[in-house]
């Protein structure tokens, strides 16, 4: 039985006596393992097919794996809500009403200034200013 002093001398005999004869062999092998190499990269993308963005997962159409459509790109739906319809219908009577100022020949609309019937309100005081007014005031009148 070989030692391992004996394997390794052995060894290193033997690797500058084959490498003539691996020199044709060399480029076959590197273009082997490069092959290799690709196919494990189709291989491992196929598997993670659905995980990227622009890329459908296999299960497509199942849920749950895609993405959320975001509003501006989702097509409008034939129901609309209430609030919509109703925004939708202010905002053509505005256009309307534009229009027909603008027949008319009036550019903004008039705005009628009515006079306020309240009385104006009082600055807020500070209480302690006020206990001190009143305790001057009595003072005065004593």
């Amino acid at each position: 039985m070989k030692s391992y002093k004996n394997f390794k001398k052995d060894l290193t005999e033997a690797v500058p006596l084959a490498l003539p004869f691996m020199a044709p062999i060399v480029p076959k092998i590197v273009g082997g393992a490069a092959a290799a190499l690709g196919a494990a990269g189709l291989i491992h993308q196929s598997r993670k097919q659905g995980q990227g963005r622009r890329s459908q997962p296999v299960d497509y159409g199942q849920g749950g794996t895609t993405r959320p459509t975001p509003k501006s790109v989702r097509r409008p739906s034939s129901k609309i809500s209430p609030a919509e319809s109703q925004a939708r219908q202010a905002r053509q009577d505005r256009k309307d009403d534009a229009l027909d100022r603008a027949r008319e020949g009036r550019s903004t609309q008039t705005v009628t200034q009515s006079t306020p019937t309240t009385k104006p309100k009082r600055e807020k005081v500070d209480p302690r200013l006020e206990r001190a007014a009143d305790q001057v005031l009595r003072d005065l009148r004593k």
